[in-house]
C-alpha cells in the first residue's frame, strides 16, 4: 500500500519577512556571549601584565648631554649632567652607577656621550689635574702678559707647556733662550674678556684672557718672574703624556 504524497507547501515572502521580524534576539545567548569577552579580555591583560613584570628593570644614571673626559662632577653641575633612567638589566653594561652620590666629586677619564650609561669605568676618584706634580698649585696668568698666547682657544681640561723665552745681545749677536716651567699643566679655569667663565661644553668660542693652571709649587717664583717680564710662552699639549708624542700649537 502506497503512503500519501506530501504536497509542499511554499509560505509566501510576505509572511517569511513578518516572521523573520517578530522574532526576539534570545536574551541568554547575548549574556553569554558579553561574559566570555569579558573574560577573554581580563585574561589578555593578565598576561600583558605578566609579561611586563617579568622584565626586570633597574634604575641607572644616564648622560644628559655629551660630557668631555677630564670633566669634574660637583653636586652643581651632577644634575645638569646626569638624569636617572629605567633601564632593562638584561641589556646594562657592568658596574653601573645607581646613586648620583657614586659621581659627585668624581672626574671623567673618558669622552661620554649622550644616553650613555654611567659605569665606574668611566670616573676616576685621583685628580688627574695634579697627577705627577709634587705640591700642586694653582695660579693665573693673563693672556696680555703672555709674550706669545697659544693658537687656538684654551678650555678647561686642556694641558699645556709653559715655557720662559728671552733674548740677550752678546757682542752684537742675538740670542734666544729657552726654558720649559711646566710641562703638561691642567688649565682648571678659563675667563674672556668680560670675566665670564667658560666650560669646554659651554660652545662660547670667545678667546681665553685668564688662565687658571696648576703647577708645582717649586716653580711658582720661576713663573711669577716670567709672567712679570712677559716671557712666557704657552704651548697647547696636543698628546697624552704617556704616549710621548705631541705637537704644541
Amino acid at each position: 500500500m502506497m503512503g500519501k504524497r506530501v504536497k509542499n507547501v511554499r509560505i509566501p515572502r510576505e509572511q517569511r519577512i513578518k516572521e523573520s521580524r517578530g522574532r526576539t534576539p534570545d536574551v541568554k545567548v547575548l549574556v553569554y556571549s558579553f561574559v566570555v569577552t569579558l573574560t577573554l579580555y581580563a585574561l589578555l591583560l593578565f598576561i600583558e601584565r605578566t609579561v611586563l613584570s617579568s622584565d626586570d628593570y633597574t634604575t641607572v644614571y644616564v648622560a644628559q648631554t655629551d660630557i668631555g673626559r677630564n670633566t669634574v662632577i660637583t653636586a652643581d653641575n651632577s644634575g645638569i649632567l646626569f638624569a636617572a633612567k629605567e633601564r632593562k638589566s638584561d641589556w646594562l653594561p657592568d658596574n653601573c652607577i645607581t646613586d648620583i652620590s657614586q659621581l659627585v666629586g668624581m672626574m671623567t677619564v673618558q669622552d661620554i656621550v649622550k644616553n650613555e650609561v654611567m659605569t665606574d669605568r668611566a670616573v676616576s676618584a685621583q685628580d688627574r689635574r695634579a697627577a705627577g706634580i709634587e705640591s700642586p698649585i694653582e695660579v693665573a696668568m693673563n693672556a696680555n702678559n703672555l709674550s706669545q698666547v697659544v693658537g687656538g682657544i684654551l678650555r678647561e681640561g686642556d694641558r699645556i707647556n709653559i715655557w720662559s723665552v728671552t733674548e740677550t745681545n752678546d757682542n752684537g749677536v742675538g740670542k734666544v733662550t729657552a726654558e720649559k716651567i711646566c710641562d703638561y699643566a691642567y688649565v682648571t679655569r678659563v675667563f674672556t674678556a668680560a670675566g665670564v667663565q667658560v666650560n669646554a661644553d659651554s660652545g662660547n668660542d670667545s678667546a681665553a684672557m685668564v688662565i687658571n693652571i696648576i703647577i708645582p709649587e717649586e716653580k711658582e717664583q720661576e713663573f711669577n718672574i716670567a709672567l712679570e717680564k712677559g716671557t712666557l710662552r704657552v704651548g697647547r699639549c696636543m698628546y697624552e703624556r704617556e704616549k710621548n708624542k705631541y705637537t704644541e700649537d
